[in-house]
C-alpha cells in the first residue's frame, strides 16, 4: 500500500510466506488507528499490522494501531527479516502502538517490531509504544524490538515475558526492551525513557539476558534515561 489505511478492523487468520501482515503485507504509506485480531503466520517479515513497514527506498508509518492476534514467524535463518506484534521489519516510524498477544519468531522477534534498520535519508523510530504479550525467538528477542540498527526506541514500555524458543542459538540475546542494539558512527542507536517489568530469561550458558537490552554491539548504541 502506498496510500492511507485508516480505522480498519480485521479478524480471522492470515497465512503466507513473506511479507505477511494482519492489515497489510507491505506498508509504503500510512496505517493509522487499525486493529488486528487475526492470528498471523508466515516465514519472516511477519507482523500483526504490517509484515514490512517501508523499505530501503520508500518510507512508511504505523500510528495508533493495536494487535490482539497471535503472531508466528517460522524462518530460522533470515538475515534481515523479523517477526513483531505490530510489524516484522521496520524501516521508518512506529508510533503509539500496542501489542497484547504472544509473538514467536525466528532470528529476530519483538513485541512491537522484530527488526529495525535505518535507511539513508530519514530516521527510523519506535516510539510511545507498549507490549503486553510474551515474546519468544531464536537469536535477538526483545519486548519492544528484537534487533535495532541505527534507529531510536523512546518512551516505550514492556510487561511481557521474554524467553528463548526451542532451538535458540547459543549466542542469543534477550532484552526487556531490545534483544540487540547496534550502530555505526553515521547511524547511532538510542534507547531512551523506556522501562520493562517483564521477566527476561536466557536458557543457554552463552546466551545473554538484560532487563533493558540483551546485547549492545557497538559504542554508537546508547541506553539512557
Amino acid at each position: 500500500s502506498y496510500g492511507l489505511i485508516e480505522n480498519c478492523r480485521f479478524t480471522g487468520t492470515v497465512t503466507g510466506t513473506y511479507p505477511v501482515g494482519g492489515i497489510v503485507a507491505q506498508n509504503s504509506g500510512q496505517v493509522t488507528g487499525c486493529t488486528n485480531r487475526a492470528a498471523v503466520t508466515g516465514s519472516f517479515h511477519v507482523g500483526g499490522i504490517a509484515g514490512r513497514n517501508g523499505n530501503t527506498s520508500v518510507q512508511g508509518s504505523i500510528e495508533d494501531c493495536t494487535n490482539y492476534g497471535v503472531i508466528t514467524g517460522t524462518d530460522t535463518n533470515s538475515g534481515s527479516g523479523g517477526t513483531g506484534g505490530i510489524t516484522g521489519t521496520n524501516f521508518d516510524t512506529v508510533d503509539g502502538c500496542e501489542n497484547f498477544k504472544s509473538v514467536t519468531g525466528g532470528r529476530f522477534a519483538g513485541g512491537i517490531v522484530g527488526y529495525t534498520t535505518k535507511p539513508s535519508g530519514w530516521d527510523a523510530v519506535v516510539i510511545n509504544s507498549r507490549n503486553a504479550g510474551d515474546v519468544k525467538g531464536l537469536h535477538y528477542v526483545g519486548g519492544i524490538a528484537g534487533y535495532q540498527f541505527g534507529a531510536q526506541i523512546a518512551s516505550c514500555y514492556n510487561e511481557g515475558s521474554i524467553s528463548a524458543a526451542e532451538g535458540a542459538r547459543t549466542s542469543a540475546g534477550f532484552g526487556g526492551i531490545a534483544g540487540c542494539i547496534e550502530a555505526v558512527s553515521s547511524n547511532p542507536t538510542t534507547v531512551s525513557n523506556c522501562y520493562n517489568t517483564g521477566a527476561v530469561t536466557a536458557s543457554g550458558t552463552s546466551q545473554r539476558a538484560g532487563g533493558i537490552v540483551g546485547v549492545n554491539n557497538s559504542s554508537g548504541a546508547v541506553v539512557e534515561y
